[in-house]
């Protein structure tokens, strides 16, 4: 069975904008050479991003976070308090398909299933009990904060959300990218994280046991990377551009 080649950068810490040009600038790497790519990454300081559809205006239904940097995503959902987490995102060649993923879910659903069943998997054997969330009905009236709302691939622990993702699929590439609540932030203390319920690990053993899972389940060998003086370029003038851009975050 041929492996899939992907490869996984451990990034520094970033700015909203900056993180944000990184992942895009991402995307369209993958839409040229078709090679995927697996990114683990943290922000710099408390930020609130934005889901693509939401209003600016809507920040004032969040008053803690009113104080914190804003930027907004190219995905959808709710918003999401960047301070106490781990992100990921992945990005991944529509025209591959790993060989291990069952094809029962509608459109790229299956990469929600295999990314955050792999962490699944990874908690039980740290001894959480994580599960898998029951939907709750979408509509005008969905809380601001993403992880006050639930869909069916979220993650949660003692009916607490923990993961949750949100995809763009754009010229032949698909980037999904989520957030993993490690603990309770002075912006969002009433959303508790992993370590809130869980022994505390190091981040390096989180991210490292979970890409790992990801690769056996999906069959990937995982290349370390970084980004090349292009890519840093690139994202460079994203953020300063298009991320920092009042045109783009105030844009709904």
């Amino acid at each position: 069975m041929e492996t899939i080649q992907c490869e996984i950068l451990a990034d520094l810490p970033r700015v909203g904008a900056a993180n944000m040009a990184v992942d895009e600038t991402l995307l369209g790497t993958v839409q040229r050479t078709k090679i995927p790519i697996l990114r683990f990454y943290s922000w710099s300081e408390p930020t609130l991003s934005l889901g693509y559809f939401q209003a600016f205006s809507a920040r004032k239904q969040h008053p803690p976070s009113l104080a914190c940097s804003v930027v907004r995503r190219t995905t959808g959902g709710g918003a999401i308090l960047h301070d106490r987490e781990l992100t990921y995102s992945l990005i991944w060649p529509k025209e591959i398909r790993p060989c291990r993923i069952a094809d029962q879910d509608p459109g790229a659903e299956w990469m929600y299933r295999w990314v955050h069943q792999a962490l699944l998997d990874v908690l039980l054997k740290l001894g959480a009990n994580p599960r898998f969330s029951d939907p709750t009905p979408s509509g005008p009236a969905d809380p601001f904060l993403c992880f006050e709302r639930r869909s069916c691939w979220d993650l949660e622990i003692k009916n607490m959300k923990i993961l949750g993702s949100a995809q763009r699929s754009h010229r032949g590439a698909i980037l999904q990218h989520g957030s993993l609540l490690l603990e309770s932030s002075q912006f969002t203390p009433h959303l508790r994280g992993l370590f809130d319920q869980l022994q505390p690990c190091p981040i390096d053993v989180i991210i490292a046991k979970w890409s790992e899972r990801i690769a056996e389940t999906g069959n990937l060998t995982l290349q370390p990377s970084t980004l090349n003086p292009q890519q840093e370029q690139t994202s460079l003038e994203l953020a300063a551009g298009k991320y920092s851009d009042g045109k783009w975050t105030k844009k709904r």
